[in-house]
C-alpha cells in the first residue's frame, strides 16, 4: 500500500463529489488532472488497498453520472488535449461509454 496514492485517491473522490457546485473551469481540471496522477502512479507499478479502488471506482462513477453538466458548464476542457485514450476522463464528450472502452482497450493484447 501507497500512503501518497491513497491520499490522492481520496482528493480526487472529494473533488468529483463537488463537481456540481464548481464554477470555474480550472477546479474541474484540477480534479481530472489528479485523476491523471493516480493513473500514473498506478501504471509505474504502484498498488491500492481493495478500499482506495473501491473508492476510485465509485468516484470515477460519479464523473461519469456528472458527464452532461460538465460537457455544458465547462466545454473548453474536454476540447482535443492528445491526452491518451487509457485517460477517459479527458474524454467524456465522447459519450459515457468512453471509460469501458478505455479499459478494455488496454485488456486488449
Amino acid at each position: 500500500m501507497h500512503d501518497e496514492l491513497e491520499r490522492d485517491v481520496r482528493v480526487y473522490a472529494a473533488a468529483v463529489d463537488k463537481l456540481p457546485l464548481y464554477t470555474e473551469w480550472l477546479e474541474v481540471s484540477t480534479a481530472l488532472v489528479h485523476r491523471d496522477a493516480i493513473q500514473e502512479e498506478i501504471a509505474a507499478g504502484k498498488s491500492l488497498s481493495p478500499a482506495a479502488q473501491k473508492l476510485l471506482a465509485e468516484a470515477d462513477d460519479r464523473l461519469v453520472a456528472n458527464r452532461h453538466v460538465l460537457l455544458k458548464r465547462f466545454p473548453e476542457i474536454f476540447e482535443e488535449r492528445g491526452a491518451p485514450r487509457e485517460y477517459w476522463w479527458w474524454h467524456l464528450e465522447k459519450g459515457p461509454q468512453v471509460r469501458e472502452e478505455a479499459l478494455a482497450a488496454t485488456r486488449e493484447p
